[in-house]
């Protein structure tokens, strides 16, 4: 209502007022909708994510959400199928191979070759936990004295 209080008050061409205050209307409407339907799939996603036994321990992890858990659940299945972190690295297309050919020796990368939405995930995650940690003044709580983040 706030935006439609603000477009009465502006200056503005005077024809057309009464298409353009229908328009505003329906755009604030749409958006009340819509952010109902965003409710109601939040919701949804919580109540799937409690019924596998191991979103909870995940939903423990701090600036872990339920969008990620969702995410993360989707794009990986049953966690317990893998036998290591390695698997798990592979399957994000997150394993280290060395870019090199014939003599020359190059840098070492992420090899890509995995999910890509798995892996944009976890990267999402950890820029959200850089930027807080670069911004918090209690980084010490979890970034020893004398290290320092880059």
């Amino acid at each position: 209502m706030l935006i439609l209080n603000a477009a009465m008050k502006s200056i503005g061409l005077k024809a057309g007022l009464t298409e353009a205050r229908m328009e505003i209307q329906d755009l604030i409407e749409d958006y009340g909708l819509q952010t109902k339907r965003l409710e109601r799939v939040n919701d949804l996603n919580k109540e799937l994510c409690q019924q596998v036994r191991y979103a909870d321990k995940l939903l423990e992890i701090k600036g872990i959400g339920i969008i990620t858990v969702a995410g993360f659940i989707a794009e990986v299945g049953d966690i317990t199928r893998f036998d290591s972190t390695k698997e798990l690295q592979k399957l994000a297309g997150l394993e280290l191979v060395a870019d090199s050919s014939g003599k020359q020796n190059g840098k070492t990368k992420i090899s890509k070759r995995g999910r890509k939405r798995l892996r944009y995930l976890l990267f999402e995650q950890r820029y959200w936990w850089w930027e807080r940690m670069k911004n918090s003044k209690k980084s010490t709580d979890i970034i020893p004295p004398g290290k320092r983040i880059h």
